[in-house]
Order: structure tokens, then sequence, then C-alpha cells
């Protein structure tokens, strides 16, 4: 759990990207769902779903990073 809050505050505060809006939506998206998933989990074994979303926002964004 410390691992996703650490990851979740490592991709708010980046601004190097504000001109490239795909990246910047692209982190919301991420931040988003860390935090949906952080949620989950203290509510409980968090749902496959939530996982995933998780997992498919980060690999899109690493994607758009290194693109």
């Amino acid at each position: 759990m410390t691992a996703l809050r650490k990851a979740k505050l490592a991709a708010g505060p980046i601004t190097d990207f504000t001109s490239n809006a795909s990246i910047v939506e692209t982190r919301d998206k991420v931040v988003n769902a860390l935090s949906d998933l952080i949620r989950a989990i203290e509510e409980g074994p968090p749902p496959q779903a939530k996982i995933d979303k998780a997992k498919d926002a980060i690999e899109v964004w690493v994607y758009e990073l290194l693109d």
C-alpha cells in the first residue's frame, strides 16, 4: 500500500509536460486509478478490475513518456 501511495504522489507534481495535453491527461488517469485502487484496498480485497485499470493506466503513461 505504501508503494501505491508513493507512486500516486510521484505522478502528481510533474509539470515538465504541461505543453503535452495527452501526457497530462494520461497522468491524471494514473492518479485517479491509483486513488481508486488504494480506496478499494482499504475496504478489503480490491476487485481485479481496479487492479487492471491501474496497471493499464500506468502502462499507457509509461509508453507515452518513452515515445
